[in-house]
């Protein structure tokens, strides 16, 4: 079963280079510009990782991920979030871990092709969490 990726970037440019890497590395991946479509498609797609910008319209990546992890539904509740971002302050990195993400990428600090190994990584130890 091929695991459903959700990534949340405003950029154009940004998110069509990592929705290529993806696809090229045999992933299903859909991709949301702003907080309110990230919003929507968690919620009809319910994917298995979500890659999370901070800075985004509409609603900032912080306040998805605590929509999200304070939600009733057991099913969303366990999505995984990782945040994909170019803030580094460690401010934002524990603010991140302490609303339920269980990864912080700093985009200026990785190239495509290292954030892909990086989520492929994630996801094995998501698949073998939910196998236990």
């Amino acid at each position: 079963m091929t695991q459903k990726i959700l990534l949340v970037e405003d950029d154009k440019e940004i998110r069509e280079i990592y929705q290529l890497k993806f696809k090229l590395s045999g992933y299903d991946i859909d991709v949301a510009e702003d907080g309110a479509k990230a919003m929507k498609m968690i919620k009809e797609i319910k994917p298995d990782l979500v890659l999370l910008d901070i800075l985004l319209p509409y609603k900032d990546g912080f306040e998805i991920l605590r929509e999200v992890k304070n939600m009733d539904d057991v099913e969303m509740k366990s999505i995984e979030f990782v945040m994909l971002s170019n803030l580094s302050n460690d401010d934002d990195i524990q603010e991140a871990k302490k609303l339920g993400a269980i990864d912080y990428i700093v985009k200026a600090k990785n190239n495509p092709r290292e954030i892909v190994e990086k989520v492929e990584i994630i996801l094995k130890n998501i698949v073998d969490k939910h196998s236990l």
